[in-house]
């Protein structure tokens, strides 16, 4: 569905609803475990402008939720006739000195070099171009200087740095080795496996390995094998290695063989420059991308204006999947540029149906990847999942062990045992049935619903304890479950992840 699309349907909706009292405002896509929804804001005219009352959604189904009443505009309106509340000026930017440090200046020049590192103009900063450049000058100023007392106040100023979100890779480097100068190690070596995952997650090799060679002189001989940057490191290596063949890729490992030869002959390698846009979001789609070699950067919009990046798809990885499976919705949901020197295949949906005739199972495989897809684009716009590093984040995709859908009311999970598996709810809605104590002599007792996007039975499956209520599955519930052992390690091999988990669960 298109913005233009939902425009006409929300206003629809309204109109019928509310007639010419209120107006749809501000359509914008939103990442839902389910897909791609539409959020809009609902305003009333006045004579002191709009109001505006709350936001509704439109899901990928035409339905808006949650629905309204007209009781609920007239208090909506209401309440957004009160005064605002004050807000809070921003605290202001002290006034840099203009001393550098040759040191540290080549220092943070040599990682910028290996990253990249100029500001991206869809990533806002809290600070002005001009007086993040101008703190940076006054830190590197004050780590010229072998006084402990500068030491101190650079290390006051470097966590303004870290709103520069090109940047914070290497802000959290000089973190680290201020920490290193005033003889906090642990300290030190936290911010640089901090540094090490902002280079992961952006597949940033040069830095990366910098990482490790600093890491290396830190940590005490024997130590860097089995560390977190030496995991980070390896893992990153692993997933940019290019791919040697189409069918390394995981939906297409499985084509039968009498097709591949077909496919092959049917299907374009794509090589694209550094910046070049394979893929705008809302524009048509109409095949399939597989990543052969380089990186993608994967944008969306996001609901305020502007764009955010929230990943990168490294060889291997299959886009576009939703052109073969949808008749009706074929669009982009997200914006593709090549981050650097890149090389795609790609395979026209028609193609792909063609194969699809003759091995119905790339069907199945293609539908299960745009799940995961989706999933992953859910996770990284989430508010505690979104803090997981891309590694993390992907093992946490692997764990995903089913994906149902219940026409029916189903017991999905049982008080007293033990889980085998944690769901995320993507559709519908699940009861949570309460424990009826003897007090309550039969009385009926209220039961919670979770609706999309909630977790369930995350604690219990970690720590593999009984779980206290039973889940039920409502009629159009969509489910998906995550292995229960696959979480338990994920949580005991990152101490951050198993807080994150705990907090979702």
């Amino acid at each position: 569905m298109t913005r233009d699309q939902a425009f006409v349907a929300v206003t629809g909706y309204l109109r019928a609803a509310f007639g010419p009292l209120v107006s749809a405002r501000d359509v914008r896509p939103v990442r839902r475990a389910a897909g791609v929804a539409w959020q809009f804001r609902v305003v009333a005219p006045s004579s002191a402008g709009e109001l505006p009352l709350f936001d509704l959604e439109l899901d990928e189904g035409g339905e808006v939720r949650p629905r309204r009443s007209l009781s609920d505009v007239v208090d909506a309106i209401r309440t957004s006739m009160l005064p605002p509340a004050p807000s809070l000026a921003p605290p202001a930017v002290p006034a840099p000195p203009p001393a550098r440090s040759d040191e540290f200046a080549q220092l943070f020049d040599d990682l910028a070099d290996a990253t990249g590192a100029a500001t991206q103009p869809d990533e806002a900063d809290e600070l002005a171009p001009d007086a993040l450049e101008a703190l940076r000058a006054q830190v590197k100023g004050l780590l010229e200087s072998n006084e402990p007392a500068d030491h101190e106040r650079a290390r006051s100023l470097l966590p303004r740095l870290l709103v520069d979100p090109a940047r914070r890779g290497i802000t959290l480097v000089w973190l680290a080795e201020i920490e290193r100068r005033l003889g906090d190690a642990t300290t030190a070596m936290s911010h640089l496996e901090a540094a090490a995952r902002e280079f992961a997650e952006r597949f940033e090799m040069p830095a990366l390995e910098r990482c490790a060679a600093i890491a290396m002189s830190m940590l005490p001989r024997g130590a860097f094998a089995g560390s977190l940057v030496q995991r980070l490191v390896e893992g990153a290596r692993a997933r940019v290695r290019p791919l040697e063949s189409l069918f390394d890729a995981g939906p297409f490992a499985a084509v039968d063989p009498a097709q591949r030869s077909w496919l092959v002959l049917n299907c374009d390698l794509r090589p694209l420059d550094a910046g070049e846009i394979l893929l705008r979001e809302g524009a048509p789609a109409s095949a399939v991308y597989v990543v052969k070699s380089g990186l993608l950067a994967v944008s969306i919009e996001l609901p305020e204006g502007g764009e955010r990046r929230v990943r990168f798809c490294h060889p291997g990885w299959v886009l576009g999947e939703g052109s073969v499976l949808h008749h009706d919705r074929l669009t982009s949901s997200a914006t593709l540029r090549a981050e650097g020197p890149a090389e795609v295949w790609v395979i026209q949906a028609d193609a792909i149906r063609r194969v699809m005739a003759h091995d119905p199972s790339l069907r199945q495989r293609l539908a299960a990847t745009k799940h995961l897809n989706r999933l992953d684009s859910f996770f990284t716009t989430h508010p505690e999942l979104g803090r997981l590093e891309v590694l993390a984040r992907d093992e946490l995709i692997h764990a995903v062990s089913a994906v149902e859908e219940h026409d029916d009311e189903t017991v999905v999970m049982t008080a007293g045992e033990v889980p085998t598996a944690a769901l995320l709810v993507a559709a519908g809605e699940v009861v949570l049935h309460r424990a009826r104590p003897p007090e309550a002599r039969g009385a009926p007792l209220e039961d919670d619903r979770l609706g999309a996007d909630a977790f369930v039975g995350v604690r219990d499956a970690i720590h593999a304890t009984p779980a206290p209520r039973t889940v039920v599955a409502l009629p159009g519930a969509t489910l998906v479950w995550f292995d229960a052992n696959k979480l338990r390690a994920l949580a005991g091999a990152d101490p951050r992840v198993a807080a994150v988990l705990e907090r979702v669960g």
